[in-house]
C-alpha cells in the first residue's frame, strides 16, 4: 500500500498557499523574500488571520499581519541578519539577496 506525505509539494491545496505564491511571484526583484504560514497549532494547522510577524534588521523593523489565509509575506528585505518575532516564538535568519526563506509559526 501507498501512502502520500506531506512534503511540500503535494500537499492539499489549502495549506499549499506558500509554495503556490512563491511558483506564481518568482524570486525577488530586488532584496529577498521572507514569507511563511501561522497556524494555530503543528497537528491541526488551521491558519490564524491577523497576527502579527515583527521582522528587525538592517533596515529597521517591519510588521507583516498574516491574510486570511494565516500567510506573512515581506519582499524586498535588504540581505542581511534578522530578528524574527510573533507572539510565541523569536528565530534568527539570514537572508542573501534574491533568496526566499519560508519560516512557518505555531500557536502553542
Amino acid at each position: 500500500m501507498i501512502q502520500p506525505l506531506p512534503c511540500g509539494r503535494t500537499q492539499p491545496l489549502d495549506l499549499a498557499g506558500v509554495e503556490v505564491r512563491i511558483l506564481r511571484d518568482g524570486p525577488p526583484k530586488s532584496g529577498a523574500r521572507l514569507i511563511g504560514h501561522f497556524y494555530s497549532g503543528r497537528v491541526s494547522q488551521r491558519p490564524v488571520s491577523g497576527e502579527e510577524i515583527s521582522i528587525e534588521g538592517p533596515s529597521g523593523t517591519t510588521v507583516s499581519t498574516t491574510d486570511a489565509q494565516g500567510i506573512y509575506d515581506v519582499n524586498g528585505l535588504a540581505p542581511g541578519r534578522y530578528k524574527v518575532r510573533s507572539m510565541r516564538d523569536e528565530i534568527i535568519v539570514e537572508l542573501k539577496a534574491g533568496q526566499i526563506r519560508k519560516e512557518d509559526f505555531y500557536l502553542r
